[in-house]
């Protein structure tokens, strides 16, 4: 294979999750993404996987998993617009009913691995793009709701790329959600530096909520969790001392909103 760093990270998150996956007490159980290492040709050792990242990340898919299913269960007739879906299962996870149309969206390199790794289904299409490509929104315009689901993205694309995006995105459909994760310009620096000693270097970008307050006011925040406050992150990763210590300081206030999970609708 050969991808890029950003790319990288998307075996890297596959990797956590099939990781989580061979746990005897799982948070995700994602077994084809533990079927897909198996069947990779690639030394995922070689990997700088976060730490606590089999935890992490798993939590952080449930968490949008979640949001997700509580869309589709009050629009059967959905669209579902998975951004920059790497090597995710989430399709198969949720298990969209027969009327949900599901794209997953990513580069070409990324799309011709999920050819290999993963099974076709009825109702969804892999679409080779670039997201921030001009052109593929308006190609899947349709009068339905439209579910727009980004995991660990937005921060890898400059702020008004994203912002450009989601306006082509609402200009084509009539209503609908966007799910995703962001991280604090604090949080951003130390993760992109930390990146940089490994050995999948990112740039990340922040500011965009404040970007959709400003420039998109149509669109309205519904539901803001601080991810490093979700029960489940934070009774499995409390095992010792230092943990517990670590999530009481976040309760009382100090990085609580480092890494913000985001709803917003429109229409």
């Amino acid at each position: 294979m050969d991808l890029t760093n950003v790319q990288q990270t998307a075996l890297m998150t596959m990797y956590g999750k099939a990781l989580d996956a061979r746990a005897d007490d799982p948070i995700l159980g994602d077994t084809m993404a533990d079927a897909a290492v198996h069947k990779m040709d690639f030394d995922f050792s070689t990997l700088k996987l976060p730490k606590g990242g089999q935890i992490s990340l798993p939590v952080r898919a449930k968490q949008l998993d979640g949001w997700t299913r509580e869309f589709l269960a009050a629009h059967r007739d959905a669209v579902v617009l998975h951004l920059g879906c790497g090597l995710d299962t989430r399709v198969h996870r949720v298990d969209p009913g027969p009327d949900v149309r599901w794209y997953d969206v990513d580069q070409p390199e990324i799309i011709a691995l999920r050819r290999e790794l993963y099974p076709s289904r009825a109702g969804y299409e892999l679409v080779s793009r670039s997201i921030t490509e001009p052109g593929w929104v308006e190609e899947l315009a349709a009068e339905r709701p439209v579910l727009v689901v980004g995991e660990g993205l937005v921060m890898h694309v400059p702020t008004a790329e994203d912002v450009a995006l989601f306006r082509r995105i609402m200009g084509a459909f009539p209503s609908g959600q966007f799910i995703f994760d962001v991280y604090a310009a604090s949080t951003a620096k130390v993760v992109t530096l930390a990146s940089k000693l490994g050995r999948t270097p990112v740039q990340l970008h922040t500011g965009l909520p404040q970007a959709l307050r400003a420039e998109l006011p149509e669109l309205k925040l519904t539901d803001s969790v601080p991810f490093l406050t979700l029960p489940e992150l934070v009774s499995r990763m409390s095992g010792n001392l230092f943990g517990r210590l670590y999530f009481r300081a976040i309760e009382a206030g100090w990085t609580r909103d480092s890494i913000l999970h985001l709803r917003y609708r429109f229409g």
